[in-house]
């Protein structure tokens, strides 16, 4: 990922998980996970190797001043980083949404900018 904003962004993502689907019967196969920060003019690889071009990944983004996400929500900790199930929910969290991105390359990069 790519921070081509004027500010420093808080990344998040929703992203294919088979621990998830195979460990809770019944649950999403699918993980979220957060937060990692990137400085302007920075890059980040937030999911490393090769995507899965069957599967869409979810990303949200967030500055103080601007947010990126508008297909799906979730809720998510703002006061810690987490690694959880996708239907994982608990009162004080807030929800977000995350932009939907269908890979059409295994290396794909995402840039955000104003």
């Amino acid at each position: 990922m790519v921070n081509a904003y004027r500010g420093t962004i808080w990344v998040s993502i929703v992203s294919p998980d088979n621990w998830c689907g195979l460990s809770f019967p019944g649950a999403y196969p699918w993980g979220k996970a957060g937060w990692w920060k990137i400085e302007p003019s920075i890059s980040k690889y937030i999911i490393g190797g090769d995507l899965k071009l069957a599967y869409h990944y979810y990303v949200n983004a967030h500055a103080r001043d601007a947010g990126w996400g508008d297909s799906i929500s979730t809720t998510v900790p703002f006061d810690r980083p987490f690694e959880d199930c996708l239907d994982t929910d608990f009162d004080e969290w807030t929800r977000v949404w995350f932009i939907d991105l269908y890979p059409v390359t295994k290396n794909f990069q995402l840039t955000l900018h104003a």
